[in-house]
C-alpha cells in the first residue's frame, strides 16, 4: 500500500531592498531630461511544500522549477492536479514539471512546454512523458496555488 504525498506549490515574491531614489524619480528635473528607468522585475520564487499524513514535512524554495517524478519505480506516476482547489486533471505520466518563467527554458521546455518571458507573471505545468495526449502543458497565473496529489 502506498502513502499519499501531497505537494503544494504556492506563489511567493522575492523582493530586494528597494532604493527609493531609483523607484521615485526626482520631481525637480527639467522636462526634457529623461528620467531614470524603473528597476527590472525581481525574480519570483515559489514555495514547494511537501505534506504527508496531514503534516508539513518540508518546504523548498524554488527559483526555476519543481519536478515530481516516479523515482526508481518502473511504473508510471498517477497524479491528480488541482489549481486553486479545483480539480484540473488526472496525470498519467513519468512526472510533472512545474516551472517559473525563468525555468521555462529548462526541463519544462525539453518536455514540450512553452518558452515564457521572465516578465510574464505565470506558472507553467508540463507533463513529463505523458501516457496520454489529453493533457498538454498549461500556463496559470502566478498567484494560483497548485496541489499535486
Amino acid at each position: 500500500m502506498f502513502d499519499l504525498l501531497i505537494l503544494v506549490i504556492s506563489f511567493r515574491v522575492w523582493v530586494p531592498h528597494l532604493n527609493p531614489a531609483r523607484t521615485n524619480p526626482p520631481t525637480n528635473q527639467p522636462p526634457n531630461q529623461p528620467t531614470t528607468p524603473p528597476p527590472p522585475n525581481p525574480p519570483t520564487t515559489r514555495a514547494a511544500e511537501l505534506w504527508h499524513g496531514g503534516a508539513l514535512q518540508r518546504v523548498h524554495r524554488v527559483l526555476n522549477e519543481a519536478v515530481i517524478d516516479r523515482g526508481a519505480s518502473p511504473a508510471m506516476a498517477l497524479l491528480e492536479l488541482f489549481v486553486d482547489g479545483r480539480h484540473v486533471t488526472s496525470v498519467a505520466a513519468d512526472g510533472l514539471a512545474i516551472a517559473t518563467p525563468s525555468g521555462s527554458t529548462a526541463y519544462s521546455l525539453s518536455a514540450g512546454g512553452p518558452m515564457v518571458a521572465p516578465s510574464v507573471p505565470c506558472t507553467i505545468v508540463t507533463p513529463v512523458a505523458p501516457h496520454s495526449l489529453s493533457f498538454r502543458p498549461i500556463v496559470v497565473p502566478e498567484t494560483s496555488v497548485l496541489e499535486v496529489h
